[in-house]
Order: C-alpha cells, then sequence, then structure tokens
C-alpha cells in the first residue's frame, strides 16, 4: 500500500486530512528518534497561552522541514477532554503520534480532527 493510501485510510475515519504537498518520502524510525532527540535539546518552556501546546507543535513540524523531512503533519484535536494540538510522523512502519511538549511516541487517547502535512 503506498504512502497516500495508507494515511488516507487511517485518517478519513478520523478526521480531516490537508497534504500540502504532492509527494511525501516516508521517515525511518531512526530519523524521527534523531529528530525527536534534537528537538529536545531546544530547551523549550511552556508558557500558557504564549507557547503552549500547538507552538511545541509547529516548532517540530519546522525542525521536520528544516531536515527536509515533510512526512511529519501538524494535528489539531481533542485529549484528555480538552483541546490540543501534537504531531504525526508518517514512518516505514506506519504513523506515529508525537506529543511535541515530551517528545514522546504513540500516546493514547488522542483523538485527531485535522493534521496539516
Amino acid at each position: 500500500m503506498n504512502w497516500l493510501k495508507m494515511i488516507w485510510t487511517f485518517l478519513k475515519k478520523f478526521c480531516v486530512a490537508l497534504p500540502l504537498d504532492l509527494k511525501y518520502e516516508l521517515m525511518t524510525e531512526r530519523e524521527l528518534e534523531s529528530l525527536i532527540t534534537e528537538y529536545q535539546i531546544k530547551k523549550l518552556y511552556y508558557i500558557p497561552e504564549t507557547f503552549d501546546c500547538d507552538d511545541f507543535a509547529w516548532v517540530f513540524k519546522g525542525l521536520a522541514a528544516e531536515r527536509r523531512r515533510q512526512a511529519v503533519g501538524f494535528v489539531i484535536g481533542w485529549w484528555k477532554g480538552g483541546l490540543h494540538c501534537w504531531n504525526v510522523a508518517i514512518t516505514e512502519t506506519g504513523l506515529k503520534w508525537i506529543e511535541p511538549q515530551t517528545g514522546k511516541i504513540n500516546q493514547r487517547g488522542y483523538w485527531p480532527w485535522l493534521v496539516i502535512i
């Protein structure tokens, strides 16, 4: 199954997906782990309503773009009963949810309603 079919099959069941590029290169698990490690070194600090979940997620997506990895998306949805933003990566082993404030992969309890990738 190609990447577009894979992501579309999964996401159309749950949310609206806006792919902004015509071609995506899948990331390896190693590339994703390296990206997360580099991101965590940046020492970003949470500031309510100024630098919160959406800002963390945009910075993570920007770092991926800077590394020429466009298979990282920005997600808006629900988590623990509230509106939240996080990231998704399209890897060789499937879609991975990434909590940008902690760098953890595949956290449970996310309910996406918009993915921009």
